[in-house]
């Protein structure tokens, strides 16, 4: 499975070419995005975007990247300080952390 999660502090935010470009493949969709649920960070739209343009898809204070976990993780959440983002997933009853 793949996630999209910020790696530095400050915070998850999109450029606004990346912005752009998520509109153009969400349409109407786009003002319903929250990145801060979980299952968006999921989105293939979303992963496509930050695994299309990289660094480009960066707001200011963000450095987005995509994360993969086994697709046998039976949970996984965001974990969040200052912006900052870590992926801890459950895999055979074993904690990990991204």
């Amino acid at each position: 499975m793949k996630i999209v999660v910020n790696k530095r502090y400050g915070g998850f935010g999109l450029s606004k070419e990346a912005r752009e470009m998520l509109k153009d493949l969400v349409g109407d969709k786009f003002n319903l995005l929250d990145y801060y649920d979980k299952t968006w960070r999921t989105d293939k739209n979303l992963i496509t975007v930050v695994e299309t343009l990289g660094d480009n898809a960066n707001s200011e204070c963000a450095k987005l990247v995509v994360v993969k976990i086994p697709n046998k993780s039976t949970d996984w959440d965001l974990e969040e300080y200052d912006g900052l983002e870590d992926i801890v997933y459950v895999v055979d009853g074993k904690i990990h952390r991204k």
